[in-house]
């Protein structure tokens, strides 16, 4: 029951108080402190996006890191590599209508997750 709160809590966050609450963490330690997570964490920079997902042990089996860097990269003429529970990749954007597409993209990654579990 604890474990939902929590999750439920998190999930209601906004991006400052998530970004207050975790700074200064690798992907790993952030893996640690949530405890069941998925995570992609995304930088566009440049016209480049630069993406690191993680998975924590409990959904490696179901969630492959390398697969949500894929469905993310991919796109953009991209990819990305690694291990089940942890992966990085890039691609590049081209224009105006690629951030529109990444957007699109970065809000069915929740849904997608969902499947999966």
């Amino acid at each position: 029951m604890q474990a939902r709160k929590k999750q439920a809590e998190i999930e209601k966050a906004t991006a400052q108080e998530c970004i207050d609450h975790f700074a200064g963490l690798n992907l790993d330690q952030l893996k640690n402190k949530l405890g069941s997570a998925v995570v992609a964490l995304v930088l566009v920079k440049e016209n480049k996006i630069s993406v690191v997902a993680g998975v924590t042990p409990n959904y490696s089996a179901k969630i492959k890191a390398n697969e949500l860097v894929n469905r993310i990269t991919l796109p953009f003429g991209g990819k990305g590599g690694g291990r089940a529970e942890l992966a990085e990749g890039g691609g590049s954007l081209s224009a105006e209508k690629d951030l529109e597409a990444l957007q699109k993209i970065l809000n069915s990654v929740y849904d997608w997750v969902k499947e999966k579990l």
